[in-house]
């Protein structure tokens, strides 16, 4: 029933009011029996008082025979009968009561006698004393009562003393006998409120020793799996409860942790391993992109070659026009101009096909550079998971994997940009390469028919004005495809520094990974001290 402190308490506190009470009972039963005492002793000593009132009127009355001790006397008379009455209801011990029975009816006597006494003494007044009165038979009487009255007086005052003495020994006895029993009832109540304090005390401080134990165990040893041993049910072991549920939860809370950090740790060593991974592969695609730019130029050099020789032919054609105009003498000469011609736009015409063979290679090279930006593309897509599976400490690693996404989603719309570029160079060429090779036929037509033909000139004039147009046509498309070419130079320029930036995030990450590791290793080696199985 007393098995928490809360109730141990309670219990104590009503065993002191208990004893409280009972001494304030007791002490207000001793004051009350104290009061009743007094009382008692007032009372006889009143009796006292107006038995010694009674004979010392009565006296008077005989000395002065004067009403007013006669009517003091029977006031005496009426305070003791009354104090007598009061008394007799008060008392309990019967000695004492058989006394003040006997009191009353020797005072009841004594009053009787005097009484007589009075009556001769009023009727006879100061003849009391005179011998003829002394011989007289009321004279007789009156001496008969007169001895009488004196020895129920010595009677009297004896029974009172006695009852006096009798009443004042009860009282004191009585206020005595409550004295002891206030005293046995203190010490009892004392020793009964000390034993159970102090037994309420050591069961506490047993409980609190015992809990002190426990936990000093597992601060020293770290031992969080240790059960909280406790003594009985109080609000210490309840507290003790709570604290092994809390170390309970702690310990698991410390095994998710050290499982945290391992998982952290391989992320960690994973996270490098990729990111070392992505170095070399942008590294692989700086290469390329570097061969690319090499390539670039040549073509940028070829389409530059082309305009100057495409000028140049539309500029011969012009001349030949005018010549054509002036004399047709000169038809032989022109013939093996034209004869020149062709083999300049044949030549051109090879170098075009030469031309769409290194645009086909910076295609492939175009093509390689896509697939490493989709490769560096998912390997920052994978950094990002292994950094979020990390949680809180792969959220710097998540920013840089996220710029690399960046960067390779960048750079595979650069790509798709020269792809289209490259696209318009490859057609350009072709056109130009069709139109030169076409060129070519026609103007070796023109010279063969040009030693037979002088009166197909004119019509040679206008084809040699159409392939006026056509080389300048060629020599515009030439330099829209070296415009284009220095475009995509500018572009892969663009792919080659961020190819930089991917190898320096790349560093980032890996330095960053290598922190995460050395975080991991001191977080499990901190929580490694706990024992938590």
């Amino acid at each position: 029933m007393l098995t928490t402190i809360r109730a141990k308490l309670f219990f104590l506190l009503f065993v002191v009011l208990l004893g409280t009470v009972s001494l304030s009972y007791l002490l207000i039963s001793n004051t009350n029996g104290a009061e009743k005492a007094s009382s008692q002793i007032q009372t006889t000593g009143d009796i006292s008082k107006y038995t010694a009132q009674l004979l010392m009127y009565a006296r008077g009355y005989q000395l002065f025979f004067d009403q007013e001790s006669l009517d003091s006397y029977n006031l005496s008379y009426k305070n003791l009968s009354d104090n007598l009455d009061t008394l007799q209801q008060r008392l309990q011990f019967k000695e004492n009561i058989d006394r003040l029975s006997q009191i009353k009816e020797d005072l009841q006597k004594h009053h009787t006698t005097n009484a007589a006494r009075i009556e001769i003494m009023k009727k006879y007044t100061t003849q009391i004393t005179s011998p003829e009165f002394l011989a007289s038979a009321d004279g007789k009487k009156f001496t008969q009562l007169t001895a009488q009255l004196h020895t129920e007086n010595i009677s009297l005052e004896d029974q009172v003393t006695k009852f006096s003495n009798a009443i004042m020994a009860y009282e004191d006895a009585q206020l005595e006998k409550f004295r002891i029993i206030g005293i046995m009832m203190a010490l009892v109540i004392s020793g009964l409120v000390s034993f159970l304090f102090w037994f309420i005390a050591s069961q506490i401080k047993r409980s609190i020793r015992k809990s002190s134990d426990e936990c000093n165990y597992i601060g020293q040893n770290k031992d969080l799996s240790h059960t909280i041993q406790t003594l009985g049910n109080d609000e210490i072991s309840q507290m003790m409860t709570t604290v092994d549920t809390l170390l309970s939860q702690l310990s698991t809370a410390i095994d998710g942790a050290k499982r945290t950090a391992l998982e952290n740790a391989a992320v960690a060593e994973e996270l490098s391993s990729t990111s070392l991974e992505i170095g070399k592969r942008t590294e692989d695609a700086a290469k390329e992109v570097d061969e690319t730019v090499i390539a670039t130029q040549a073509v940028a050099s070829i389409l530059k070659t082309s305009e100057e020789s495409s000028t140049h032919s539309g500029d011969m054609i012009a001349s030949v026009a005018d010549e054509l105009g002036d004399a047709s003498k000169e038809v032989l000469a022109v013939s093996s101009d034209l004869q020149t011609i062709v083999v300049s736009q044949t030549d051109l015409s090879s170098r075009l096909e030469h031309l769409d063979q290194e645009v086909s290679q910076v295609r492939q090279v175009l093509s390689v550079i896509s697939d490493i930006a989709e490769q560096t593309n998912l390997l920052a897509l994978n950094a990002a998971i292994e950094a979020a599976r990390a949680g809180e400490h792969g959220r710097g690693f998540a920013v840089v994997a996220d710029e690399v996404r960046k960067l390779a989603e960048r750079t595979q719309k650069s790509l798709v940009e020269s792809n289209a570029t490259v696209a318009v160079i490859v057609q350009s060429v072709t056109t130009s390469t069709e139109m030169m090779k076409k060129s070519a036929e026609e103007i070796q037509a023109l010279g063969l028919r040009a030693e037979t033909t002088q009166s197909l000139m004119l019509k040679t004039v206008d084809n040699m004005n159409e392939a006026k147009e056509l080389a300048l046509g060629t020599a515009k498309d030439a330099k829209a495809g070296s415009t284009k070419s220095n475009e995509v130079l500018v572009r892969i320029n663009n792919i080659h520094q961020l190819s930089t930036t991917n190898a320096r995030s790349v560093e980032e990450i890996a330095s960053a990974a290598e922190h995460l590791s050395k975080l991991s290793n001191d977080l499990s080696h901190a929580l490694s001290v706990f024992k938590t199985a």
